[in-house]
């Protein structure tokens, strides 16, 4: 085609964009997974119209799509994956149903604070993605509770888009790293993945991070302890409940060597081991409704 348009989440967009990189390839999609392919020039345009505000997928250089029966993910990363164009429209997250616009609304708050405390932060990251982080703060809750205020969807979705932009060059962390092996082998939806993990990892990598970019989201956030306070704010989304109730059968031990397995490992602003993914997913699993430790 001349004209490739998606018009949906994460998902449809990150097909639409496989689709057309490799739609002159005569291997199978699978084959062609990797960071280091070059597919050369795509044939067809490409129009991302987002209706979730979370995966940032119209502006990343990636994409990420599922393998039936894998238990990791395929990533892509070739020169010319991105859109063309994207068209960010508030309008059409009106009708977003509150839980969906809570999950993809984790996941791009999660974008944003991963990518602000990634080894491979700059100067420009850093900025697109600590306005990330205060924009989903302030309209976040709002976009739940009252899902027409387009004030609220237009700030979610232009933060989503900064901190797509952000993570193009930094990668993320490992918070991804593990929502990844969850959704592959759990079919756990990468939102809700992202909730459930990411007040335990920022605990976790906390005596890690720079004074000064903790101090930073500390003021976004009203206080010091990161982990508490995201923790909150994602139970007051209705989002944060522990591990153990979304994956009964989890065995951390287990999951720890596909989580090891991702790219975003290398870039958490504290080194991890496969022994400590394990506590990480462990105490996950442990904590109470609210997100706390019990």
């Amino acid at each position: 085609p001349d004209l490739v348009i998606a018009i949906g989440g994460g998902s449809a967009m990150d097909a639409a964009k496989v689709a057309r990189s490799t739609a002159h390839r005569p291997e199978d999609v699978a084959a062609l997974a990797g960071f280091e392919t070059d597919f050369g020039i795509p044939a067809s345009r490409l129009i991302c119209v987002p209706t979730t505000a979370g995966t940032a997928s119209e502006v990343s250089r990636m994409a990420v799509i599922s393998q039936k029966g894998a238990g990791v993910k395929l990533r892509y990363r070739p020169a010319h994956m991105g859109a063309d164009m994207a068209l960010l429209d508030p309008q059409l997250l009106v009708s977003l149903p509150t839980w969906a616009t809570a999950e993809t609304g984790a996941d791009a708050l999660t974008h944003a604070i991963e990518s602000y405390l990634s080894q491979k932060s700059n100067a420009i990251s850093g900025a697109l993605a600590l306005r990330a982080v205060a924009m989903l703060w302030q309209a976040l809750p709002h976009a739940v509770s009252v899902p027409d205020d387009l004030v609220a969807r237009e700030a979610c979705l232009v933060a989503s888009m900064m901190a797509g932009l952000a993570f193009n060059d930094t990668e993320l962390g490992l918070v991804h790293a593990i929502s990844a092996a969850l959704g592959a082998q759990f079919h756990l939806r990468h939102g809700l993945a992202n909730a459930v993990v990411l007040p335990e990892v920022l605990a976790f990598n906390q005596t890690h991070l720079p004074a000064e970019k903790h101090a930073a989201l500390a003021a976004i956030m009203g206080g010091s302890d990161l982990a508490a306070m995201v923790g909150d704010f994602l139970f007051g989304l209705g989002l944060t409940k522990n591990l153990e109730q979304h994956c009964p059968t989890l065995d951390p031990v287990a999951l720890a060597p596909a989580v090891m397995a991702s790219g975003n490992i290398v870039t958490n602003p504290r080194r991890v081991s496969a022994p400590e993914v394990a506590l990480v997913l462990g105490a996950a699993m442990a904590r109470d409704h609210a997100g706390r430790r019990v």
